[in-house]
């Protein structure tokens, strides 16, 4: 909450979420394993990792014309500045593909499409019309170039669906991954957009790629984190 951050700072909020750590709860729950340090720095003494669950739902992949697409709030601010990071870096290296926008608000979506050529604000779909847009693309992005609170919900989608998923360390944020070719090595835009060109010039590595989502949905095994969830509710 920006207001009560804007209130007390950053330190004295800090020392409330330590207090409520140490005095308030028999246990923390986190969604990415980097983020055990933290807590149990704050004061945390019974920690749970419970990642994402991942499921499939895929779809028939029929990828056409190096289209690449971006579902989301488009005006939400990480949204915004993920898809301008990219765009640019995408000009910059001089893509020649269609990089596809889905969702609100149309402003916005209007606005990208304006300023960069490649750009095609597709609007806000259906969840029919929805499957019918993301089956034509050859990557899904999840152009997440920063830490922020919470991890990507459109990740989860995007490999549920059993296409090539691009996304960064942040933006894996919350999962367990068998197979982290998925993902870049740094938060870096400019990588993010090269990996994106040198994938769409090669159908062998692009399915090798989505192989790889496929891979991470059908090997997560949900079971082992119900189970430890279950041991860690009777311990606390």
């Amino acid at each position: 909450n920006p207001t009560f951050l804007e209130t007390w700072g950053l330190g004295k909020f800090l020392t409330y979420e330590s207090h409520l750590f140490k005095n308030l709860l028999d246990g923390v729950i986190i969604i990415s394993e980097h983020e055990t340090s933290i807590n149990a720095w704050l004061g945390a003494q019974n920690i749970q990792l419970l990642p994402r669950f991942l499921s499939s739902t895929k779809i028939e992949w029929q990828p056409q014309g190096h289209t690449i697409g971006f579902v989301g709030t488009l005006d939400h601010l990480p949204n915004y500045k993920g898809i301008e990071l990219l765009a640019q870096a995408l000009a910059a290296q001089n893509f020649s593909g269609i990089l596809k926008l889905v969702g609100g608000s149309e402003e916005t979506g209007k606005k990208f499409e304006s300023e960069f050529t490649f750009v095609q604000y597709a609007g806000k779909l259906s969840e029919r019309e929805l499957v019918d847009e993301v089956k034509t693309w050859s990557i899904f992005l999840n152009p997440v170039f920063w830490y922020s609170r919470g991890s990507s919900t459109k990740l989860a989608q995007g490999l549920a669906w059993g296409i090539p998923v691009l996304t960064t360390p942040a933006g894996r944020r919350g999962y367990i991954l068998s197979d982290d070719q998925i993902q870049t090595e740094t938060h870096s835009p400019a990588e993010f957009a090269e990996r994106i060109i040198k994938l769409i010039s090669d159908d062998a590595l692009l399915e090798v790629h989505r192989q790889a989502s496929l891979n991470i949905v059908s090997q997560f095994q949900a079971s082992a984190y119900i189970q430890s969830l279950k041991q860690f509710l009777e311990k606390i």
